[in-house]
């Protein structure tokens, strides 16, 4: 009894530990659209917070459109609210609203994610499709036209600032670290 006890007291022991591990998930966006055609150097995707939404360009509607796909879903739908002319998603920390480049003048919006009317960002902001979102709801751009300037901040109230030196006028802002 002593030796079938102590087998299955080993056997617990040393048995390989259950694991809660998740196969590894891929994702395919199956679309030769991607990008829409005309996306050199332009961000062509963003994903929500949450990481169960993409918006991307794709060619969609007969131009290149923003459209939005739920991971859950296997198509996506065109931003209808946003017009033809529009790349470079950056979706804002709270998955509310995105910032967007008008591709054809020098022109950034910000856009209601669920659908609406997009509003401005400020006409003396340096065009630029090189923009992160801060924890704190700012936007930060990198200028493309304007490199003199340097990055901007342009606050949740819209209050655009310039927090560099100008000797860093050359350089792009990708991330901005939490603590901001």
């Amino acid at each position: 009894a002593f030796a079938v006890a102590a087998v299955a007291a080993a056997w617990g022991w040393l048995r390989p530990a259950a694991t809660d591990e998740q196969p590894p998930s891929r994702l395919a966006i199956p679309t030769p659209g991607l990008g829409g055609g005309n996306a050199f150097l332009q961000r062509v995707l963003d994903i929500t917070p949450d990481g169960r939404t993409l918006v991307y360009v794709d060619a969609a509607d007969g131009g290149s459109r923003l459209v939005r796909r739920h991971l859950e879903n296997a198509e996506a739908t065109v931003l209808s609210s946003i017009p033809a002319v529009f790349a470079g998603p950056v979706i804002s920390p709270d998955a509310r609203e995105l910032a967007a480049t008008n591709t054809l003048g020098t022109q950034m919006f910000l856009f209601p994610l669920d659908g609406g009317n997009g509003k401005p960002l400020p006409r003396d902001l340096a065009w630029s499709n090189i923009m992160t979102w801060a924890g704190d709801g700012s936007l930060w751009s990198s200028p493309q036209n304007d490199r003199a300037r340097g990055i901007a901040r342009i606050a949740p109230t819209g209050e655009v600032t310039y927090p560099f030196d100008t000797a860093l006028a050359g350089y792009s802002v990708q991330q901005v670290l939490p603590g901001d």
